[in-house]
């Protein structure tokens, strides 16, 4: 049972002694931390006064590893705000805020799909111009954009953790465990971000950078200056490539058919670099730089 304490919420992490790694405990209580406190500054944004602030550490409890933090928040002169508990009134905002956003990460298949999105973003809203402590109501609607990186922020930070590692937030009156969501990744969050999806396929000369020779992961290119990377799903060249029937050293080039798709918003701007799959190898083109000659190490000349 915790005991009562005058902070705003505690972060506590349960480990195996003996077991646990160091490392991963204290990084993952770390990068919460950071998370929370850039999802406060976004937060603050949406309230219709112009406050700041930053997570305070107010105690440390034995045991598990318990955190009790506070929000130390301030404000600019305002002569409405002296009438009200202003500070309780915005880190209970504050608190609840990041509560549903963990909660929503455990809806895991669910969690990607734009409705679903839209429902958190009105729930944040509502609290927004519920916690609003000014008598004049008002709140500035939450961007995807922000959404989006703060549910991207408290997944990240609990990634590296074991089976034998778990984290929770909570206060006096309630706790949540903050489990990672697999689906939610980079680039699952630029498709949503995505109003409209362009795809088309163009035949591309890609200079190879960093092949796959495992055959697992993505190949890096070297394009016109940028750095691409793409998969490559030719099964049969593939196989020529991993039988060693054909030779690919950094440096080389490939021509192949790429599908290229491309992520925006209702502007027309794009919200994330294009995606590159590489659905057919037509030739392979040898550097005239690939011939190695090794320094004589031992001469004295």
């Amino acid at each position: 049972m915790l005991m009562t304490q005058s902070g705003d919420y505690f972060i506590k992490i349960d480990f195996q002694r003996g077991v646990s790694t160091a490392t991963k405990v204290f990084t993952s209580h770390i990068n919460l931390i950071s998370a929370f406190q850039r999802i406060d500054n976004h937060l603050l944004n949406s309230l219709s006064l112009k406050v700041t602030s930053d997570i305070v550490l107010w105690d440390i409890q034995p045991g598990s590893m318990i955190t009790w933090l506070i929000n130390s928040i301030e404000k600019i002169d305002d002569e409405a705000l002296k009438k009200v508990d202003w500070r309780v009134i915005v880190g209970n905002f504050l608190f609840s805020s990041k509560y549903r956003l963990i909660n929503y990460l455990k809806k895991r298949d669910k969690s990607l799909e734009k409705r679903e999105l839209e429902k958190l973003k009105r729930q944040l809203e509502k609290l927004a111009s519920r916690y609003n402590p000014l008598p004049i109501p008002g709140h500035s609607p939450i961007e995807y954009e922000v959404l989006l990186s703060s549910l991207s922020d408290i997944n990240e930070s609990v990634s590296d953790l074991s089976k034998y590692e778990s984290i929770s937030i909570g206060d006096n009156s309630k706790t949540l465990k903050i489990t990672h969501n697999p689906s939610f990744t980079k680039e699952s969050i630029e498709v949503i971000l995505g109003e409209r999806v362009i795809t088309k396929e163009i035949t591309m000369t890609l200079r190879v950078k960093k092949p796959d020779f495992l055959g697992t992961s993505m190949w890096d290119f070297r394009y016109g200056g940028n750095h691409i990377s793409a998969k490559i799903e030719d099964k049969k060249w593939l196989s020529d490539f991993h039988t060693k029937k054909v030779k690919i050293l950094p440096g080389d080039s490939i021509e192949a058919q790429v599908e290229v798709t491309t992520y925006l918003d209702e502007e027309n701007r794009s919200v994330a670099p294009p995606r590159y799959r590489i659905t057919k190898v037509i030739n392979e083109i040898p550097s005239t730089t690939n011939s190695f000659n090794f320094p004589n190490l031992f001469s004295t000349s």
